[in-house]
């Protein structure tokens, strides 16, 4: 009997498993990491092994392809997640990862994920919708913590907006109790060009809200 779904449920699930395919056309890597986990195998292609947190999410996201069968094109991803995180272009909209009273200026999208041997960075353009990669930018030289660079991908919400001293204390707050180094903060900032750049998980609940309890929350790393 099929269980029924309400609208946020289905989003997540559905943004999921865009998010999924984004890796795998990106890397070409999802039969190679189904192939080995057929095998009972935790090896990397770089030599590395998964950790068993990350072997379970791998196993997850290979039954869900399997009970779904999606198999998407670049640009019919980038339409996804173009549909799935709204447009921010219009006054009344601010982005999802922080509060509205930000003042937020222009909303820029970064999808984090880990190449081998190391993450890299690639830039959703929503209006010419296509993934930019970001050379000279990786995450060996920012020093990222293990349990991020054991992630597959992680969805980054980067922001540009006039500063505000108030606001960016109360962002550099979160960051410091998400355990982010004021070091890494910085590098990123540089790297990025960027006014402020804060690591950490902001405002799930809103996050939730939109795409349902079914969803997982990604780490956020908002720039301002």
């Amino acid at each position: 009997m099929e269980i029924p779904m309400n609208d946020h449920e289905r989003s997540a699930i559905s943004f999921e498993i865009v998010l999924h395919d984004l890796y795998d056309q990106l890397f070409d890597a999802g039969e190679h990491f189904e192939r080995q986990l057929a095998y009972r195998s935790t090896v990397l292609p770089d030599g590395g092994h998964l950790s068993p947190r990350l072997e379970e999410v791998i196993r997850k996201r290979r039954s869900t392809r399997r009970r779904s069968g999606v198999t998407m094109t670049p640009a019919e991803i980038c339409s996804m997640l173009m549909t799935a995180l709204g447009v921010t272009s219009h006054a009344d909209r601010h982005g999802y990862a922080v509060p509205a009273a930000g003042a937020i200026r222009e909303l820029r999208y970064f999808v984090c994920v880990r190449s081998v041997p190391l993450p890299q960075l690639f830039e959703f353009v929503p209006e010419a919708g296509h993934m930019a990669e970001l050379d000279g930018i990786l995450f060996e030289d920012i020093a990222i913590e293990d349990w991020e660079r054991d992630s597959i991908f992680n969805l980054i919400f980067c922001y540009q907006a006039a500063a505000k001293r108030s606001y960016s204390n109360n962002l550099l707050h979160l960051a410091f109790e998400a355990g982010c180094a004021s070091q890494n903060i910085g590098l990123l900032s540089a790297a990025i060009d960027v006014h402020h750049c804060v690591s950490g998980i902001l405002n799930v609940r809103a996050f939730r809200s939109m795409f349902g309890s079914a969803f997982v929350p990604l780490h956020m790393i908002s720039i301002m």
